[in-house]
């Protein structure tokens, strides 16, 4: 992997891959995606150096969004916590990242079935908003979201809806 200094985020997104991998390290900017431009999107959150990654749901993995922002010089903590420790970009995407999926209504038709274009079925916590679903891992409890990033949890709150669109259960905050 080719290493970068990190360049200063001068735009509030900053655009990685030609496009195609958004980066910012303000929250907002991730909610109001959510919000004002619904379409199915993975979002990753990287703690060592306090960015969102942000891509179309379809055309990357999270693993993908790492390995760009990373090449691209925009991880630096990242990729020095990889070196000292001789951990891979793998290793981050399954241990160290929040990675999280967006869903739109429509997008939903497919969620975790065979041929669901977005690979939704390891993912098995819902938190519905007005303009879709994000989901957490099935195996990270229902206030993930809270605990693990908070300020995106307490901006996106406030667009919250009471039921679930997936699963038939009432929705952890309520």
């Amino acid at each position: 992997m080719k290493r970068y200094l990190r360049r200063d985020i001068t735009a509030s997104l900053q655009r990685l891959d030609g496009g195609g991998v958004l980066l910012t390290d303000y929250v907002g900017d991730v909610v109001n995606l959510l919000v004002n431009k619904p379409k199915p999107y993975r979002l990753c959150y990287l703690e060592f150096d306090d960015v969102w990654l942000i891509a179309d749901a379809m055309t990357y993995l999270h693993e993908e969004m790492i390995e760009v922002a990373a090449n691209e010089g925009w991880l630096p903590k990242t990729v020095d916590f990889m070196n000292k420790y001789h951990e891979t970009v793998s290793d981050i995407d399954a241990n160290r990242s929040v990675n999280l999926i967006f869903l739109t209504d429509e997008a939903l038709e497919r969620f975790g079935s065979y041929t669901d274009p977005y690979a939704t079925t390891e993912f098995g916590y819902e938190f519905p908003i007005t303009t879709g679903s994000v989901f957490t891992k099935s195996n990270l409890s229902s206030n993930f979201l809270a605990r693990s990033v908070p300020d995106f949890y307490n901006k996106l709150k406030k667009y919250s809806i009471p039921i679930n669109r997936i699963f038939d259960d009432v929705a952890p905050w309520q």
